[in-house]
């Protein structure tokens, strides 16, 4: 097969479309790196050189992907902290539900430990979890104990959005209810869930 010019970035992109395609219906371990590079039409030597393996592939695609999570997970000012919460939780728990097989891949194949592959997600829950506490306006010793509310419960959200996958026998809906309730039993007795924001309420009132 010819093989098509392209910038290096340009290939990178290609490559990493096609592991996307890829990685999208099969397990990690049914994945070969000789198929992806075929269908680039490049040589095997080619594509480890832009990726060195298999794992290193999946983790950058798998944050290329956040990239729109993070696009999509946007805060609307106006909105009590607790609703810009659950804003989130929906657009996580969508993007988890479209990308299904990337997410069992992520969090339960051989390489769900390794840090590069759990660092996207982390970076996208630890972003949710500091946009909380900056909404709430805490401080001090108050700050300290609702993050660490913040981060138990984020863990429990993950467990839930991984079993809520992997059953497929509730609705996306009610699995985000289910995080809220747990979210309100740990931060309500420490901070105000239905607050606006104080800057939203000084920019609308600028308005």
């Amino acid at each position: 097969m010819a093989r098509s010019r392209l910038t290096p970035e340009q290939r990178r992109d290609q490559i990493l479309d096609l592991g996307m395609a890829a990685f999208s219906v099969l397990p990690f371990e049914q994945v070969a790196m000789e198929d992806i590079a075929a269908q680039a039409g490049i040589s095997r030597a080619l594509i480890y050189h832009y990726f060195p393996s298999k794992k290193e592939l999946f983790a950058a695609l798998w944050a290329r992907a956040h990239e729109k999570l993070a696009h999509d997970s946007h805060f609307t000012a106006v909105d009590t902290v607790r609703a810009q919460i659950r804003s989130a939780l929906v657009a996580h728990f969508t993007f988890y539900e479209q990308n299904l097989t990337l997410m069992m891949i992520a969090n339960r194949s051989a390489i769900a430990a390794d840090p590069a592959v759990r660092s996207p997600i982390t970076f996208e829950l630890t972003r949710l979890r500091d946009h909380a506490l900056d909404a709430l306006d805490l401080a001090g010793s108050g700050r300290d104990l609702v993050s660490v509310a913040l981060s138990g419960w984020l863990a429990l959200v993950r467990e839930v959005a991984l079993e809520w996958l992997e059953l497929q026998s509730f609705s996306r809906d009610a699995a985000v209810d289910l995080c809220l309730t747990a979210l309100d039993a740990l931060v309500s007795p420490h901070a105000d869930l239905n607050q606006v924001p104080h800057g939203a309420v000084d920019s609308a009132a600028a308005q």
